[in-house]
């Protein structure tokens, strides 16, 4: 997909509470099925990438039935390069404002339920 190809990636946010921000990840890369390992530098922009995608860098992609994260992705209900389970998941459940963020979309660097 991304593996040969020098690639940045851009991530627009918007919490619950309506306040947004943004990272952009430059030399953003995925290594060839089946694993499509993650390759990326910490980020820079308003969000703050302090423990969101940056920390999942070197790790599988992992799925319900190809669960490479000790049950991280049936747990969030949603694919993600899960270093920890509860860094980022931005392939969650749509949830709103007054449900528990705990299995919806999620990134740590704004330490919100983002929509």
């Amino acid at each position: 997909m991304t593996y040969n190809v020098r690639s940045e990636l851009r991530i627009d946010l918007m919490a619950a509470d309506g306040s947004t921000a943004f990272e952009v990840f430059p030399n953003f890369r995925l290594s060839t099925a089946p694993n499509c390992t993650l390759h990326v530098n910490q980020g820079h922009g308003t969000a703050g990438d302090r423990e969101g995608l940056s920390s999942d860098n070197g790790f599988r992609f992992s799925t319900y039935d190809n669960d490479t994260s000790i049950t991280c992705a049936k747990r969030y209900h949603g694919g993600w390069w899960y270093s920890y389970c509860t860094n980022a998941n931005l392939n969650g459940e749509y949830l709103t404002p007054d449900t528990s963020a705990a299995t919806g979309i999620f990134i740590r660097i704004l330490d919100k339920m983002v929509q």
